[in-house]
């Protein structure tokens, strides 16, 4: 799992498609303005080898939640 706090950490995801994809929503989620975590948040990669336990205590998303969910959330 990769939590990025910040548009430049982009470049640690090594798929190309994702790193685009991921650089598209931070540009979505800052709307033109500077991010800032305070204001923007964080995004976080979920890689085949995380859990949902481990997104849970990493992202506090509730165990009710779905994995499905989860990654709709991530992407």
């Amino acid at each position: 799992m990769l939590i990025l706090n910040d548009p430049s950490l982009v470049d640690l995801i090594s798929d190309p498609a994702i790193r685009e994809l991921v650089e598209q929503r931070f540009s979505e989620v800052c709307t033109g303005e500077p991010y800032d975590y305070e204001t923007h948040d964080y995004m976080i990669v979920v890689e085949p080898v995380d859990s949902v336990h481990a997104l849970e205590s990493r992202a506090v998303v509730s165990s009710c939640v779905s994995p499905s969910i989860i990654v709709k959330l991530v992407f």
